[in-house]
């Protein structure tokens, strides 16, 4: 749900990317589970996909050099979580630069010391 994947002026609008995103209404049915959890006071988590300079830390990776060196740069419009979701005051956001939220985040401790055992997982 950040600028690059779903936004109109994002890196991957050209591939139709943010068209999709439009037609199926992604940010209105996220934005009500987001509402919705956070009406009854369950944590929300939120996570970006980022590039650090240098291309260290997972830029090596197949789908990293598919995704381009322009999109998701750490500290960009392009990397930051769209307005319609932004994160509230007190909500967590984790940076990741592997596939999975569960490398290289603390999101697994996180979600253990919440005793948390079931997730709602949303993005694009």
């Amino acid at each position: 749900m950040q600028n690059d994947t779903v936004h109109p002026e994002g890196a991957f609008a050209s591939t139709g990317a943010a068209d999709h995103a439009a037609s199926q209404h992604v940010i209105p049915n996220v934005l009500n589970i987001v509402e919705t959890t956070r009406a009854t006071s369950t944590p929300v988590f939120f996570h970006r996909i980022v590039v650090y300079p240098g291309e260290v830390g997972g830029s090596n990776d197949p789908i990293f050099r598919m995704l381009g060196p322009e999109s998701f740069k750490l500290g960009t419009w392009g990397a930051e979580i769209v307005d319609e979701l932004a994160p509230l005051d007190g909500e967590i956001v984790l940076d990741r630069n592997r596939m999975s939220i569960f490398n290289g985040t603390g999101i697994d401790h996180m979600l253990r010391d919440l005793a948390v055992t079931d997730l709602v997982v949303v993005g694009a």
